[in-house]
């Protein structure tokens, strides 16, 4: 509610502002000092920023440029394009082509719920196996390429586990041994 008070104050306020100011003009020094001071204050961090980011700007381009900058940004994206077609999705491990092997990992885990496989044939990205029967037997078959590969089986998400039944292991750097596997011609089996 608006008493009659604000509204006398607003009508004073804008019958003074009306009015010519009777102060004498402000001498050229003190209007020097007075902007310096403006000029030396720095503003905040964010208003430099909007300020910085959305200023307009004239842009001239030669065609030089344009080529150097449309050369650049295809190079960009075939990068890209190559990258996407050389990575492997982790969790798809199993290749296509005849020169890869089956190899059937399988491991008994009393009282696991769950167990994966990684190893350096998938980046070590973790990849589920699948429980076989009641006694906590869990395999895996895997497409690989002849060569030996290190690897190790993840339970329940946390806990690294060498394969109890592999033929050869190797010190992984953090105190603990992998299971390594060497693929021949031949399929293979890993239990």
């Amino acid at each position: 509610m608006v008493d009659s008070t604000t509204n006398k104050n607003d009508a004073w306020l804008d019958e003074w502002l009306e009015k010519p100011s009777e102060l004498p003009p402000a001498s050229k020094e003190f209007r020097q000092n007075v902007m310096k001071k403006i000029s030396a204050m720095r503003l905040p961090w964010h208003v430099r920023l909007r300020r910085f980011l959305f200023k307009p700007r004239q842009t001239q381009w030669s065609m030089a440029s344009g080529m150097v900058t449309a050369s650049i940004a295809l190079v960009f994206i075939f990068s890209l394009n190559q990258h996407w077609q050389s990575s492997t999705p982790p969790n798809e491990i199993a290749m296509t082509t005849p020169e890869f092997i089956t190899v059937s990992f399988r491991v008994q885990l009393q009282g696991a719920q769950k167990v994966a496989l990684a190893g350096g044939f998938n980046k070590w990205q973790p990849v589920h196996m699948v429980k076989s029967d009641g006694k906590g037997v869990w395999d895996l078959e895997v497409k690989l390429k002849p060569g030996q590969y290190e690897y190790m089986f993840v339970v329940d998400g946390e806990n690294w586990v060498s394969d109890p039944q592999a033929n050869l292991y190797q010190d992984d750097g953090f105190g603990g041994k992998n299971s390594v596997i060497v693929v021949n011609q031949v399929k293979q089996n890993a239990i």
